[in-house]
């Protein structure tokens, strides 16, 4: 643990634990926010046709594995319903992460996708 965002986080988690800290309501508000955009894309969101792209969800694979996803899109099996659930789940972690990040002080860089 050396890096000065996760010591922030971890102090600021730690100063919660204590009693000592608070969230402010702005931070739990983005936190809400982002969670509803979430929610909103992945269920209202205009179906676009998946370009394949390395996601930290796919490093790892075998390369075999990506190259097929690559290469052969329409002959990939189904995504299986739980596939939805994790992507939800990541998004909720993501928020959450954020706005603990935000409330311990730490300065955040967002890229656009």
């Amino acid at each position: 643990m050396n890096h000065p965002a996760e010591l922030a986080l971890h102090k600021y988690l730690r100063s919660s634990i204590e009693g000592k800290s608070t969230m402010s309501q702005d931070i739990i508000d983005k936190i809400k926010d982002d969670i509803g955009a979430a929610l909103d894309k992945q269920f209202n969101a205009v179906e676009q046709k998946r370009e394949f792209r390395l996601r930290m969800s796919n490093v790892g694979r075998p390369k075999c594995q990506l190259w097929f996803e690559k290469n052969n899109p329409e002959h990939q099996e189904p995504l299986p319903t739980s596939f939805k659930i994790n992507m939800i789940y990541g998004d909720m972690v993501e928020a959450l992460l954020k706005g603990l990040l935000r409330a311990s002080g730490t300065s955040l860089v967002t890229m656009k996708r």
